[in-house]
């Protein structure tokens, strides 16, 4: 019989115990982009996560980072702040639809389900604080509907980007020094001598370029200075700049005292009689361009040429206007008395981002038309219009016509009651034009989408459009239907609504791109076209939902939605707007 020793046994179950190899596991071997140690992974810079397949990205401060977001994915950074501060972190949404989640934690990837602080909403625009933070903190921005962003980070206790080099920080706001300008001290602004021209051979579309230039003495500039931009254009790139003149300061797109939008051909912006000090020309590309700058000083010619023959007159070679009977101002732009059919043609001049100004009296029951002729079709004016004892300007009117035409006709409300109105002519640039008023008494306007009905002395207008002319489409809301469109600057869009029974109409317009830059305005169908001065609702809030609850005593509704007086130039603004009524 065969035995068998279990120390031989034990022994050699020891032997296999001390030879058998020892492995590490970990995940996906790290990615390749780190070490496993006691089957964990230590990731190298700049990744983390399990299996350091997540990329970090270090954050700047007060850097602005352009990413886009896929849907349901993930983009992480991190930020180290080594003195106890409150962390900004900001996104705004560059995409037209999107919806981007923004989560922090600390010592760790933020996740949906690990984070300190996070903003889930559907907000295009978003700022999170966290406070009392030392160490080091992740963000993390999760495409809920992917989307593009621009994040930026900032500690508020420090400056951001260190004010550039450029100046001192104090309680977290750069003090700027030399000619340096803006929240980081980035910003220059290169000196222009009068009659000094500057080119610029090249710059990229969205940046600006910044100039400046003192206004010293009334000697040698008896009617003030102007700044000229002219592009240089090529073959395959023609340029698109606009420029903003500002008196002290940096001008912005929303803050500044001149401008010239669209600037396509050489334009020059005058500055008629203004104060001695520093002034600042700011040029923004709207396209790839290159130009040229110069400043320069008005001498004895008049401003805007007195406005035309039939104004003023240019006298002593001084520049001074002397003004015809019936007309005032520095340039004499302003006609005192108010202009009638039996008037004659009245002929005017307008420099450019200048205006001429005439007052009209309409009867009772009476349409009269404005019409102006251009001429020169190189040249270009619009014209402005507002009921009451105000002055239209390019935000606030009540009717306008800012197209190329050179024959511009633009009609006011029949009404009930006398009305006064305000005529602007602007010069989008230098203009020549003819100015007279016609009664439409016998209904002889140009009903586009309608008829001129027989004893009513107004256009009838089509169905699905309104307007004096029956000149602008009206779509009909769906009780209950939302309605997805978009507006840039100026520009109205109409709505119909029928109305049923007495219950109460809830009426709401969201805007979808934008906070605060959609007005809406109500009125009873038979009142005509809804206007910023002739409603009965409106909303010009600043926020992006605008609701207003209408009575039921009317049978139908007009709405008109526009955009705010703070509206940018080119800018689409998207919306949607519905109604809705309890049916029975």
């Amino acid at each position: 019989m065969t035995r068998f020793s279990s120390f031989g046994l034990g022994s050699a179950m020891v032997v296999c115990l001390l030879v058998a190899p020892i492995f590490a596991y970990c995940p996906n071997n790290c990615s390749n982009n780190g070490q496993c140690i006691s089957n964990e992974c230590v990731c190298n810079d700049p990744w983390a996560g399990s299996d350091c397949s997540v990329s970090i990205t270090a954050a700047t401060l007060g850097v602005e980072y352009s990413l886009s977001v896929p849907y349901k994915q993930w983009r992480h950074f991190r930020v180290s702040v080594e003195e106890e501060s409150t962390l900004s972190i900001s996104t705004m949404q560059t995409s037209s639809a999107g919806d981007v989640d923004v989560y922090v934690n600390v010592g760790a990837l933020a996740s949906r389900n690990d984070w300190i602080e996070r903003d889930i909403t559907d907000s295009r625009n978003v700022v999170l604080s966290v406070e009392n933070v030392i160490g080091e903190y992740f963000i993390g921005l999760y495409g809920y509907i992917a989307a593009d962003v621009v994040l930026e980070v900032n500690v508020l206790s420090t400056c951001p980007n260190d004010c550039s080099g450029n100046g001192f920080c104090a309680d977290g706001v750069c003090s700027c020094t030399g000619e340096y300008f803006g929240p980081a001290c980035s910003y220059t602004a290169m000196s222009l001598l009068l009659g000094q021209e500057i080119t610029v051979d090249f710059q990229a579309a969205g940046e600006w370029k910044y100039f400046r230039s003192n206004y010293l003495s009334h000697e040698w500039g008896k009617n003030g200075f102007f700044f000229s931009v002219q592009l240089e254009p090529t073959d395959s790139n023609p340029g698109l700049v606009h420029s903003y003149i500002r008196y002290g300061a940096l001008p912005t797109a929303m803050e500044w005292d001149y401008r010239g939008v669209g600037v396509t051909d050489p334009k020059v912006t005058s500055v008629v009689s203004p104060a001695l000090g520093k002034y600042y020309l700011g040029v923004y590309a709207a396209k790839d361009s290159a130009y040229s700058v110069r400043f320069g000083a008005i001498q004895s010619d008049c401003p805007s040429k007195c406005s035309g023959e039939s104004h003023g007159t240019c006298i002593d070679g001084l520049g001074h206007c002397q003004c015809n009977t019936g007309y005032s101002g520095a340039t004499c732009s302003v006609r005192d008395t108010p202009l009638s059919p039996e008037d004659a043609v009245v002929t005017g001049f307008v420099g450019g981002e200048e205006w001429n100004m005439y007052s009209v009296d309409v009867p009772p029951a009476t349409t009269y038309s404005i019409h102006v002729v251009q001429s020169e079709e190189a040249h270009d004016c619009d014209v402005y219009i507002i009921s009451g004892s105000l002055h239209p300007t390019l935000s606030q009117y009540d009717f306008k016509d800012s197209t190329y035409n050179t024959v511009i006709d633009l009609s006011l409300p029949r009404l009930p009651y006398s009305e006064s109105y305000w005529v602007g002519i602007h010069g989008y640039s230098t203009c020549e034009y003819e100015l007279s008023i016609v009664d439409d008494a016998a209904c002889n306007v140009v009903c586009i989408n309608g008829q001129c009905a027989e004893g009513v002395q107004f256009c009838v207008c089509d169905p699905g459009y309104t307007g004096d002319y029956c000149q602008y489409p009206l779509s009909e809301l769906e009780n209950g239907i939302a309605i997805t469109n978009s507006l840039q600057e100026g520009k109205w869009l109409y709505y119909s609504f029928p109305v049923s029974g007495s219950n109460l109409i809830s009426l709401h317009v969201n805007e979808r791109s934008s906070v605060g830059m959609i007005n809406v305005f109500v009125s009873s169908a038979h009142l005509g076209v809804p206007t910023r001065h002739k409603n009965q609702f409106q909303d010009q809030g600043v926020s992006a939902q605008h609701p207003l609850t209408l009575r039921a005593n009317t049978n139908m509704y007009t709405v008109g939605v526009t955009t705010s007086p703070g509206a940018i130039p080119g800018k689409s603004y998207v919306f949607t707007i519905s109604a809705f009524q309890p049916r029975l």
